[in-house]
């Protein structure tokens, strides 16, 4: 997306009304870019390159922990680290969310770019993927 957030909110609004609509979410991977706008349905990034507004206490409250609300219907996936999954030696190399979309939980993943799944980074989410409680994810 970059900075072509203009063009991914007229995508979306399009494909909203068309035939293979409507969605429940969409996902962006990479870098998003610095800007916010509302969009026309939740829109999750990973990679987000601005600094977050203020929104209010209650609509954040809404969120689950490490989702930052950044405008209607657009939600960064900061996580524990801070940095959209792990660009830092102190961040966790992903972490795991459950966003709810229609009245249940999408389980959802989120690495950083280029993560090496061999290295002792990627340990905690081995030993989270391992742990019994664990019971699969619908988006790695």
């Amino acid at each position: 997306v970059e900075s072509k957030i203009d063009v991914l909110q007229s995508k979306l609004s399009s494909l909203q009304s068309s035939k293979a609509g409507p969605f429940h979410a969409c996902f962006c991977v990479g870098t998003f870019g610095s800007s916010v706008v509302d969009m026309p349905l939740p829109v999750y990034v990973q990679d987000f390159h601005g600094s977050a507004p203020v929104v209010e206490k209650e609509e954040q409250d809404e969120q689950p922990e490490g989702i930052v609300s950044l405008a209607k219907n657009l939600f960064w996936l900061k996580g524990s680290g801070g940095g959209g999954g792990g660009a830092s030696e102190s961040e966790s190399v992903a972490d795991i969310y459950a966003i709810p979309i229609m009245n249940q939980s999408l389980v959802v993943a989120v690495c950083p770019p280029r993560v090496q799944v061999d290295t002792q980074k990627a340990k905690p989410i081995q030993e989270k993927l391992n742990h019994v409680s664990y019971v699969g994810c619908d988006l790695f």
